[in-house]
């Protein structure tokens, strides 16, 4: 599960191409709906296909690099 790693974790494994930032954010929104008004936290209203496209665009600048 990408959510029980740290950032420095999670940066290598995004530098590395083991997994990719559409990866992390589907876990977030799959997480969400999971355990929804469990978490008992603040949610502002985000648009899920902003935030994926946002990742893709992180993900090919990645590439990029």
């Amino acid at each position: 599960m990408l959510l029980d790693k740290t950032i420095s974790e999670l940066n290598i494994g995004l530098n590395k191409k083991i997994f990719s930032s559409v990866d992390i954010v589907e876990e977030c929104f799959q997480n969400f709906e999971k355990f929804g008004t469990n978490l008992n936290v603040l949610i502002t209203h985000i648009d899920k296909k902003d935030v994926l496209e946002k990742a893709r665009k992180l993900d090919e600048t990645r590439s990029d690099s």
